[in-house]
């Protein structure tokens, strides 16, 4: 699984795959700024399929944020679940994890779970840090269904995927 970003000059086009995405890596100042504040994230990811055949799924790039002097850093959360929807967030400060609301399941920073024939669904969400310790976060999302090779539909809260050769 890879992030990749990217910041524009406008909200009103979804930038193609073919621009300069940075590969896993928050832009500085530099690139992310006043001029070019609208920051777009995508996740691609490798599926090993049987054999030695292997598939590369893209979500469609988002805004996940517009520009606001003290952003430190962004942080990636996922989940690996049955639900293919009703999927939410719950901060426990105290502990510094979130949860998801019901309080069943443990968002895991960084660490992509193993999905399985039970835990198919893999959900995302971005934790966007400032430097005044706040944060802020984007909506959860499905970024990969266990088993699955084909582009799926009529499922809640999902990214779309596009087939990449």
């Amino acid at each position: 699984m890879h992030e990749y970003y990217l910041a524009t000059a406008t909200k009103d086009d979804i930038p193609s795959y073919d621009e300069e995405w940075l590969l896993d890596e928050f832009p500085d100042e530099s690139l992310f700024n006043e001029e070019y504040p609208y920051l777009w994230n995508y996740e691609e990811t490798i599926y090993i399929n049987y054999g030695d055949d292997a598939s590369v799924w893209r979500s469609t790039p988002s805004i996940i944020t517009h520009y606001v002097k003290g952003i430190k850093s962004i942080d990636e959360y996922y989940l690996a679940v049955p639900e293919n929807s009703g999927i939410d967030t719950s901060y426990v400060k105290e502990q510094d994890i979130f949860l998801t609301k019901n309080g069943i399941y443990e968002w895991q920073k960084t660490v992509i779970p193993e999905m399985s024939d039970i835990s198919a669904y893999l959900w995302n969400f971005e934790r966007i840090n400032y430097d005044t310790g706040t944060f802020t976060t984007t909506a959860p999302g499905i970024i990969g269904i266990h088993g699955e090779s084909n582009f799926f539909a009529d499922i809640d809260n999902q990214s779309d995927f596009i087939a990449v050769d």
